[in-house]
């Protein structure tokens, strides 16, 4: 333990606080008690963002603290805004808790996990200056609403005061002497667990235990069942608009249960399989209309410093008509979340990924395959058919084959994390990072391509005879042209990110992960 940090005890059962104050009375000169109570509100983003890196915010009071959920230290402390809700790193004035939540948030939202109630009992300990030597700290967390399975948490800390190490020693040898165990539980994680939260329990990335010995029929139900709860851990987070996040999380799970059905097309029920995705089409053109206006939104800071200063004003009424317009998009995708049709939809893809029903498996016989074979062959075959197309691709190919080389990668980043268990986890990364590179590079080449279409598109919009036309016009003019550099910056570097994905060490790395099980005997 640092000199300077405290130590979390766990108390015994039973506990007998006025004995414990005599054994201090016989080592130390005298006692003080303080007391007091605190509401505590603990917020993390709805995939645990913070908590992944061992931290939690926590407002208490008028202070915002970030806390270290290992060490129990407070690593930023400030005055909390005025403002009731806390959602965005942005609404926060410059500081340096704003910067490390910038870094960490993006995007998403801080959602408030937990309301608390902290009761702090602080017995300190005196020498015979009357110098407060050592603090123990007895902390009761409670929830603030009253809940039939929420129980009351305690813990008790040893806080050091600097200069008196011999003193903190022995408090802390008085505790364990009274049946006081070391490395008690965290109490904000311990409080999150006991309102039912599960601290880290979703990400949107995809990491599923398979073992190389079971069928593909059960890895496709098993992958199939994760996707499936991703879509519906994120519907009510669309529905309250809490971030644009849940909107593409929920549409990457979508995309990801299409691209299962084409990987694994002969493990599933031709029928079931062709029906699952045409409903699956239907989910995504319900929603593709509110996605790409968060995405211009999301964009109008950079899309402002892509325009000449003197022109940047005249850009406003874009993004007017595009909040009003995604206001009207986002009241249909919410009622079609509602709809039977969408209930109908992901009923069935329930009952599809339920092992014990299994109404949709083959009748063929690639259900009852190992599945690490055959996800090797699937793996492979996508490899290859991306490097015979990658090399195919010069200054004059249109720009449609690099469309279609994206989402050709799409399918083989997917394969590599639906079945990435299956191999050794150092390599796989390695191979989901080399492919990352390649598709960002074509994922920028679409988005440009789309952004100079739409703009083009809404130019052709604008009322000459109204107000400011001309500015915009101008400033989306001016904009497109910006996009269009972009656009052939990004392809002309295509090269140069495809030659370090077909490369002499990738292929070998691919052929002895996967290969061997491409023509089996």
């Amino acid at each position: 333990m640092n000199a300077m940090e405290s130590e979390r005890y766990a108390l015994p059962d039973p506990f007998d606080m006025g004995r414990l104050k005599q054994d201090f009375q016989k080592r130390f000169h005298g006692i003080e008690d303080s007391r007091h109570t605190r509401e505590l509100e603990v917020f993390d983003t709805f995939d645990w963002r913070l908590y992944a890196r061992g931290r939690l915010l926590v407002k208490e009071g008028d202070s915002l603290i970030l806390f270290d959920t290992r060490s129990d230290r407070e690593l930023i402390t400030q005055k909390a805004s005025r403002k009731n809700d806390l959602r965005f790193w942005w609404e926060l004035d410059d500081s340096p808790l704003r910067q490390y939540l910038r870094k960490i948030l993006d995007m998403r939202a801080l959602v408030r996990l937990v309301r608390l109630k902290k009761s702090i009992n602080t017995v300190s300990l005196l020498n015979t200056e009357e110098k407060t030597v050592v603090r123990v700290a007895f902390e009761l967390v409670a929830a603030a609403e009253k809940k039939a399975s929420s129980r009351p948490l305690q813990v008790c800390k040893l806080i050091p005061v600097r200069g008196y190490p011999k003193q903190l020693k022995a408090a802390g040898m008085i505790l364990s002497s009274a049946g006081f165990t070391a490395e008690a539980e965290n109490l904000l994680i311990a409080a999150l667990e006991e309102n039912r939260l599960q601290p880290g329990g979703y990400s949107s990335k995809i990491n599923i235990p398979l073992r190389p010995e079971i069928s593909a029929g059960e890895a496709s139900r098993l992958i199939l069942a994760h996707i499936v709860q991703s879509m519906r851990l994120n519907e009510p987070g669309i529905r309250k608009d809490i971030d644009s996040e849940f909107l593409h999380d929920f549409r990457v799970a979508v995309r990801r249960a299409r691209s299962l059905l084409t990987l694994m097309k002969g493990v599933f029920d031709p029928d079931v399989n062709r029906s699952l995705k045409v409903d699956l089409q239907t989910v995504g053109k319900a929603t593709n209309r509110l996605r790409d206006l968060d995405v211009y939104l999301l964009q109008q800071r950079r899309y402002e410093d892509r325009i000449p200063e003197r022109l940047r004003s005249g850009i406003t009424p874009l993004f007017t008509s595009l909040r009003r317009r995604r206001s009207r998009e986002r009241t249909k995708t919410v009622r079609f979340l509602g709809s039977a049709d969408y209930r109908r939809i992901i009923a069935r893809l329930e009952a599809v990924s339920r092992i014990d029903t299994d109404p949709g498996q083959s009748k063929t016989d690639y259900a009852g395959q190992p599945i690490k074979p055959l996800a090797s062959r699937v793996i492979y075959r996508r490899y290859r058919k991306i490097i015979k197309a990658g090399k195919r691709i010069g200054e004059s190919t249109p720009d449609n084959d690099l469309h279609r080389l994206r989402i050709e990668c799409k399918k083989l980043r997917y394969a590599l994390e639906f079945f990435q268990t299956l191999y050794p986890a150092d390599d796989m990364k390695r191979l989901i990072k080399q492919l990352r590179s390649l598709q960002d590079n074509l994922g920028r080449f679409n988005d440009l391509s789309v952004q100079q279409d739409f703009l083009q598109a809404f130019l052709k919009t604008i009322d000459g005879h109204k107000p400011n036309a001309v500015e915009l016009a101008a400033a989306t003019g001016a904009l497109i042209n910006r996009l269009h550099l972009e656009h052939r910056q990004v392809r002309d570097a295509f090269r140069g990110v495809f030659g370090k994905f077909n490369f002499p060490n990738n292929h070998q790395l691919y052929r002895r992960l996967f290969a061997s099980q491409e023509n089996p005997s």
